[in-house]
């Protein structure tokens, strides 16, 4: 198959936060087919792992095990530090402001530096934390992997504001989300 054949049905494919960019991007690379497969395979890239689950090898500083949900997006919550930087490097997840879903894969923000630095904290919070958050919502995603311990440490800064993950966290439960066991889940569903 021609590299333009692959790119054509690999583009058919693509859901959620894995564009067709992304794809053409990784065969300009070099990327095989039997390497896009093995990846699709593993990270769940088309969207395809309706019956399966995913298990990451990271080991999340919370203790909660990072494994997707068959049919549903699992997206992942934490602070970059300790694990999501991690957990991106692992998917090997491109910078995007796609918020969309991947069911039986994972989901987390990985937006451009840039964009932090450019807005500042509330900026970024209105224009890419919440609306990931609000997508994430809408679909009925699996908001299971707090991947990072709930505690003053990681809610607040030194200076007694809120992080990130802070807000993440006040925001769910703000939506009706309880914390259980390390993660968030709907009050009432279990």
């Amino acid at each position: 198959m021609a590299a333009g054949e692959l790119a054509s049905t690999a583009t058919m494919n693509v859901t959620g936060n894995q564009t067709a960019s992304m794809l053409a991007g990784m065969l300009a690379g070099g990327v095989t087919a039997q390497g896009l497969n093995g990846l699709d395979g593993k990270f769940n890239i088309s969207g395809g792992n309706k019956g399966g689950t995913i298990t990451l090898n990271h080991k999340s500083t919370s203790g909660v095990e990072l494994t997707s949900k068959p049919g549903k997006t699992t997206t992942i919550l934490g602070r970059y530090g300790s694990d999501t930087g991690d957990i991106i490097k692992e998917l090997d997840l491109p910078k995007s402001t796609d918020f969309g879903g991947n069911p039986g894969g994972f989901n987390l923000l990985n937006t451009s530096d840039d964009l932090f630095t450019m807005l500042g904290p509330d900026g970024f919070w209105n224009e890419y934390n919440k609306p990931f958050l609000d997508a994430a919502i809408s679909r009925g995603d699996e908001i299971l992997m707090m991947s990072t311990p709930i505690n003053n440490s990681t809610l607040y800064t030194k200076f007694g504001g809120l992080t990130g993950y802070g807000r993440e966290y006040y925001y769910l439960l703000s939506k009706g989300y309880e914390y259980v066991d390390g993660k968030m889940i709907l009050k009432g569903v279990k």
